[in-house]
């Protein structure tokens, strides 16, 4: 995290993450409804949502071993994350693992509403909610 006052670094190992934030400000509704509709497809507790920025954009699902062996491979660094997506309530939190460039970052929030009324006043059956998402990523990371 940089202190208040210091200009966001230009390097791209830096700049996606300073995207990610700026997108899923202006999309939490979404987010959280996309959250919540794969929650409720998937019906086990011990799957994540994740979103993989490279090549392009997309959202994956992640198993709670899969978490694991990524983070011994990593020499346990994204032990709080794991700690964090494990323990979130899917009831009124957003918990995303953001992977791109070979880093990670956790996307937490709590929605103005809960994820299930986002879901439900998002008008589109999941699968839209999933391709709309995925397209203004896109669109979002290839701006200058």
């Amino acid at each position: 995290m940089l202190p208040f006052g210091t200009e966001i670094p230009q390097d791209a190992a830096n700049q996606w993450r300073f995207q990610l934030d700026q997108f899923v400000q202006g999309h939490q509704t979404a987010l959280a409804a996309i959250a919540w509709g794969l929650r409720q497809e998937w019906q086990d507790p011990q799957q994540y949502l994740g979103l993989d920025l490279d090549p392009s954009p997309h959202f994956i699902r992640c198993t709670y071993d899969d978490l694991e062996r990524l983070n011994l491979q990593v020499n346990r660094q994204i032990q709080e994350i794991i700690g964090i997506l494990g323990n979130h309530n899917p009831e009124t939190e957003v918990a995303i693992l953001a992977i791109a460039q070979g880093q990670f970052k956790l996307i937490y929030f709590q929605p103005a509403q809960s994820p299930a009324r986002c879901f439900d006043q998002w008008h589109h059956d999941l699968d839209a909610v999933l391709t709309d998402i995925e397209t203004r990523l896109n669109h979002h990371f290839l701006r200058p």
